[in-house]
């Protein structure tokens, strides 16, 4: 988005928004890396439980409600889905990661199966005019 003459002030403010927006993301961040690694931890004391009850875990402060076990479906047999769909569509529905195919052909095999390009999306990275605490 290029200023546009009289949208300066417009894009200053979009872009001081965005900003603003990233530094206090990145203050938030160790508290969400421990969030995420604790609910792990806690994950793990119930992965013995039945999978359709729900717990609860009482601490001082808080209490945990912890769900049964979402239901997730899986193919018990891709080779029955193959004869069902039929080669064509298939290979039209059909998705594989590039991991597994480089850790299933090599790397040397790998590299003649793809192409790479930048073509994805590009990174924003706010770098403060001044210092935040001069903001009034």
């Amino acid at each position: 988005m290029e200023p546009q003459g009289g949208d300066v002030h417009t894009v200053a403010d979009l872009i001081d928004r965005y900003g603003e927006l990233s530094r206090q993301i990145e203050l938030v961040k160790p508290a969400i890396a421990e969030h995420k690694m604790l609910g792990s931890v806690i994950q793990g004391m119930f992965a013995d439980f039945p999978a359709d009850q729900p717990r609860t875990a009482q601490g001082r402060l808080y209490t945990l409600q912890i769900s049964a076990r979402e239901l997730q479906t899986t193919f018990h047999n891709i080779r029955s889905v193959y004869k069902a769909l039929g080669v064509q569509r298939f290979l039209e529905k059909c998705s594989i990661t590039l991991k597994a195919v480089k850790d299933s052909v090599g790397e040397e095999q790998y590299q003649k199966l793809v192409t790479t390009a930048r073509t994805g999306p590009r990174t924003i990275k706010a770098v403060a005019n001044i210092a935040a605490s001069q903001v009034a």
